[in-house]
């Protein structure tokens, strides 16, 4: 047994991932944690329909909806707003820019929420709005914030279970395993 971490996207990893565990007998790729709604779906969705062979299991969790009316959306929206608004969570959000050396008194946080068609998955963005220029040196390259400036946090996205099973099913894969607690979904795909 391996466990492999990694940047899935990058092709060195691709590599090493295909060369340690090409002569297992079970492949488990798994994305938890909302990994996948931090990925550009179809973009990552045909990596890994190019990347496991037939057999390979992707095991992934993901925030479901079964209800798309604007009042559902709308409750989503003052979930994740309450997210944003929570002081605990912003110090989580903004760890990594604090550790990089920017200042989380000069901005604030922001939430937005789209549609992604293709998906009927409702995004939910955080982002750090800069108020004031912040620059920042890290490994000896300047990093610049100017004011206006918006970086990218988190996404969140929630998934209609069918639609995502669908979607999997068009690159090749097959459901095997579905477990839903209210807001909650895991799902094992098997690649055909």
């Amino acid at each position: 047994t391996e466990f492999i971490q990694g940047q899935l996207t990058s092709l060195p990893f691709i590599e090493m991932l295909q060369k340690t565990t090409l002569d297992s007998e079970h492949r488990i790729y798994s994305l938890l944690g909302g990994t996948f709604g931090n990925l550009e779906q179809d973009y990552f969705a045909d990596i890994l329909s190019g990347l496991l062979l037939t057999g390979d299991k992707l095991w992934m969790d993901a925030v479901i909806r079964f209800d798309h009316t604007l009042q559902t959306d709308r409750k989503w929206f003052d979930r994740y707003r309450g997210y944003a608004q929570d002081p605990k969570r912003q110090a989580f959000y903004f760890r990594p820019l604090k550790e990089m050396g920017f200042d989380a008194s000069k901005g604030e946080f922001f939430l937005q929420m789209k549609e992604e068609e293709t998906l009927e998955a409702l995004r939910f963005t955080f982002y750090f709005f800069a108020k004031e220029m912040q620059r920042v040196t890290i490994d000896g390259n300047v990093c610049t914030l100017l004011p206006e400036s918006t970086v990218e946090l988190q996404n969140i996205l929630v998934y209609d279970p069918e639609v995502l099973i669908r979607f999997f099913e068009a690159r090749d894969f097959r459901v095997i395993s579905k477990q839903i607690h209210e807001s909650m979904a895991q799902f094992v795909f098997e690649k055909q």
